[in-house]
């Protein structure tokens, strides 16, 4: 069997997104007009499989962006993230694409180093991983301050990540043991090893925690003064 290197692997991965983002926002663009038409149209069930359409979309958008930092940290380069920032401001923006989120903050000022964006990065992965286990309960998301460090958390009501796949879960050969598993929480397009890869990214950590009905997944940034 030939055995190929990961910066190969990673390349490959690159190219393949970058192909499909084509497509993806040809359809993104044709899905505005067609919501515009629908929006005239008295047509319930219409309406329901035009927002099944945009729910979609969203998803495969999101899965490329996840494929696109796998790709690049099989090439050996880390996602591209700004300096350092408010952690708050992105949360903001990000809140306006999702407003049924909870969003709350004690933290003042919440400033962390090498956040970039990344943390909405994390945060809508981890959104999306609330919708998948936890889709009758509403997340929310915290910032809060702890001494030198900044908390941001995601909280759902679904059951939290088992004890036994909390440090696997976020690692690759983790992916393959949490799919399908009770109290896995495996996130679609390995979402839970691309939340660890922009953590390492931004010189932060990440963690699950919480209990069934109280889930729980954090983000240990660095804080600056």
């Amino acid at each position: 069997m030939t055995t190929h290197r990961d910066e190969e692997i990673g390349a490959l991965l690159a190219l393949i997104v970058h192909d499909l983002r084509n497509p993806a926002a040809a359809i993104s663009a044709n899905a505005s007009f067609l919501g515009d038409v629908l929006g005239k149209i008295d047509d319930a069930d219409a309406r329901e499989a035009f927002d099944d359409v945009k729910s979609a979309l969203s998803d495969l958008v999101l899965g490329l962006e996840q494929v696109s930092a796998i790709a690049q940290w099989l090439s050996g380069r880390a996602p591209a993230l700004a300096s350092d920032g408010d952690v708050l401001a992105p949360l903001r923006a990000l809140h306006a694409k999702y407003p049924h989120v909870v969003l709350e903050c004690s933290a003042t000022p919440p400033v962390a180093a090498r956040c970039g964006n990344g943390v909405a990065r994390v945060v809508e992965i981890l959104l999306a991983n609330s919708a998948q286990h936890a889709r009758s309960s509403p997340a929310k998301v915290v910032v809060r301050r702890d001494g030198a460090r900044i908390a941001v958390e995601v909280c759902d009501g679904g059951a939290a990540l088992a004890p036994e796949y909390r440090e696997a879960a976020f690692t690759l050969a983790g992916q393959q043991r949490i799919k399908g598993e009770l109290g896995g929480r495996y996130g679609r397009v390995a979402g839970l090893l691309v939340v660890r890869l922009f953590a390492d990214a931004m010189g932060a950590t990440v963690e699950a925690d919480g209990t069934d009905g109280a889930a729980v997944f954090r983000l240990w940034l660095d804080a600056v003064e």
